[in-house]
């Protein structure tokens, strides 16, 4: 509940411009899609960042603002993010069958890759968006 005049602001991503793993690894973006499939089929939108201004457009927001926050790995470590990457954080997938084994042993293997490279990043961005309740 917002009174008049209050501000609401919801952080969220968009898979089409969410971010960058370098180096580049296939095997991220299969478990990407994977995990795009799974959030889907639980009516979640990985790609609700772009909607954002249109949705608080149509609840009647206004003065809006729609901002990207970049987060990276050369700025707050690689240790900021590797939770979301760890490969033991996916492993149920394999159990529920979402996941098979050999695809999951890829992904953990690229994982290994992705730790041992020099030139390792990570760019995440999320989009804020913002407006008063009139």
């Amino acid at each position: 509940m917002l009174k008049p005049g209050g501000r609401l602001a919801i952080a969220d991503i968009d898979d089409g411009i969410g971010g960058l793993v370098i180096p580049h690894l296939p095997a991220f973006e299969q478990l990407a899609g994977t995990l795009r499939q799974v959030q889907a089929s639980s009516a979640g939108d990985r790609e609700i960042g772009r909607k954002l201004w249109r949705l608080l457009v149509a609840a009647g927001y206004v003065d809006l603002t729609l901002d990207s926050v970049v987060f990276h790995s050369d700025e707050l470590g690689m240790s900021a993010f590797l939770p979301q990457y760890d490969p033991e954080r996916y492993r149920g997938l394999v159990a529920a069958g979402t996941l098979t084994l050999a695809e999951w042993e890829s992904y953990r293997q690229a994982y290994a890759l992705f730790l041992a490279a020099p030139d390792a990043l990570i760019l995440q961005l999320i989009l804020l968006a913002s407006g008063t309740k009139p």
